[in-house]
C-alpha cells in the first residue's frame, strides 16, 4: 500500500473518515461503520484532536477516567480501540499522544473552515454524547461545543447571504430555516429566514413567519423583535414593509422628509417628500396625495431656491382636491395646522 509523510513518521493511507460532529463514527474507505466501545473513546478522540498541543497520557488518564482503578490502563485500552477502528498501528501514539493521522484521513472537526464543508450536516460535538468523565473534562466540553457552535451559525449565516446573493433560493431557504431551528430566539436568523422567503417570492410565507416570530418573542422574551424583521418581508427594497398600511407608509415618508428638512438635510427632506406624493398617487389615495402635496410644494416654496413655481403648483393642486372634497375634515384640520407652524 502507499504511505503518506508526516513530519518523520510514515502513515498509511486510508481514505476514512472520523465524524465527530453530530452522532460520532469512523467510517473505513468504503463508508462502513467501524466499532468503538465506550463514550471514553470518543471523548479521548475529540479531546486529542482539539488541543492546541499535544497532551500527556496521566493528564489525559485523569480528565477521562477519574473514577477507574486503573485510569492509564483504560486509557491504553481506548487508544487500542480507536487505533484498531482507524485500521493503524501509526497514530494516537506517545507521551505525550500525537495524532499523526493519515494525509487523506476526513476529519469533519477541522474542515468546519473549508468550503467543501457540509454545513448543513454538522450538529453538536459528539452529538447526544455526555461521556462520564471528571469536571474539568465536562468544561471542556461545554467551552468546545460553544466555540464550534458559533462557528457553524456563522457558516450558516455566511452561506445563507451567499444562496441568495447568486439567487439560489431553495438553498437559502434551507439554510435560513436550519439556522432558525439552531437558534430559536436570534432575530438576525430569522430576518434571514424572511428575507429568502420574500426573494424566493413567497411573500405571504414571509408574512406568516414574520407574524408566528412576533408572537413566539412577546410570548417566550415578552418583546417584539425590532422594525428590521418586517422589513425583510418587503417585496422590493423600496416598498413598504409587510403588514404596513400604505397610509401609516406615506405619513412616515412625510415625517420623515420634514425632519430632514428642519435637520438642515434639504435635498433628503426633498426626496423623501417626493416619494410621499408618488406612492399617495400610484395607489389612487386623494386624500393622502393632497396632504402630502402640500407638504412637498410647502418645501420648495420656503426650503429651496428656485422651486417656488413647482411649489406653487403643488399647493394650488392640494387645494382643489380640499374643495373637491377630497380631504377628510381630521385632514384639513392638519393641513391648517402645519400652514400655521410655518408662519
Amino acid at each position: 500500500m502507499p504511505f503518506a509523510r508526516m513530519g518523520r513518521h510514515m502513515v498509511e493511507k486510508l481514505g476514512a473518515t472520523i465524524r465527530l460532529l453530530g452522532d460520532p463514527a469512523i467510517l473505513d474507505a468504503n463508508g462502513r461503520s467501524q466499532p468503538v466501545r465506550g463514550h471514553q473513546a470518543w471523548a479521548l478522540l475529540a479531546r486529542v484532536l482539539l488541543a492546541r498541543a499535544p497532551l500527556d497520557r496521566r493528564t489525559l488518564a485523569a480528565e477521562l477516567f477519574p473514577e477507574t482503578v486503573d485510569p492509564l490502563g483504560s486509557l491504553r485500552w481506548c487508544l487500542a480501540s480507536l487505533r484498531k477502528a482507524l485500521n493503524t498501528a501509526d497514530c494516537l501514539n506517545g507521551d505525550p499522544i500525537e495524532g499523526r493521522f493519515a494525509d487523506d484521513l476526513d476529519i469533519d472537526v477541522l474542515r468546519l473552515d473549508r468550503d467543501d464543508f457540509n454545513i448543513e450536516a454538522a450538529g453538536p460535538l459528539l452529538g447526544a454524547l455526555e461521556p462520564r468523565c471528571s469536571p474539568e473534562f465536562a468544561t471542556w466540553l461545554l467551552v468546545e461545543r460553544e466555540r464550534i457552535a458559533g462557528i457553524v451559525e456563522s457558516r450558516i449565516r455566511q452561506e445563507t447571504i451567499r444562496a441568495m446573493s447568486v439567487e439560489d433560493h431553495g438553498r437559502a431557504t434551507r439554510l435560513a430555516e436550519l439556522g432558525v431551528r439552531r437558534s430559536p430566539y436570534d432575530e438576525s436568523a430569522h430576518i434571514l429566514l424572511v428575507k429568502s422567503l420574500a426573494l424566493a417570492g413567497r411573500y405571504q410565507a414571509a408574512l406568516e413567519q414574520v407574524e408566528a416570530t412576533e408572537a413566539v418573542f412577546v410570548a417566550e422574551l415578552g418583546e417584539k423583535p425590532s422594525a428590521a424583521l418586517r422589513s425583510a418581508a418587503r417585496r422590493t427594497i423600496s416598498s413598504p414593509p409587510s403588514g404596513i398600511s400604505r397610509q401609516a407608509f406615506v405619513i412616515s415618508l412625510m415625517q420623515s422628509g420634514l425632519a430632514a428638512l428642519s435637520a438642515g438635510a434639504v435635498d433628503a427632506g426633498i426626496d423623501c417628500l417626493r416619494r410621499a406624493v408618488r406612492d399617495a398617487e400610484k395607489h389612487k389615495d386623494a386624500h393622502l396625495t393632497s396632504r402630502a402635496m402640500f407638504e412637498l410644494g410647502a418645501a420648495l416654496v420656503h426650503s429651496v431656491k428656485g422651486y417656488d413655481d413647482e411649489g406653487s403648483v403643488l399647493l394650488r393642486q392640494s387645494t382643489e382636491l380640499a374643495r373637491q372634497g377630497a380631504m377628510q375634515p381630521s385632514l384639513r384640520r392638519a393641513f391648517a395646522n402645519s400652514a400655521m407652524s410655518r408662519r
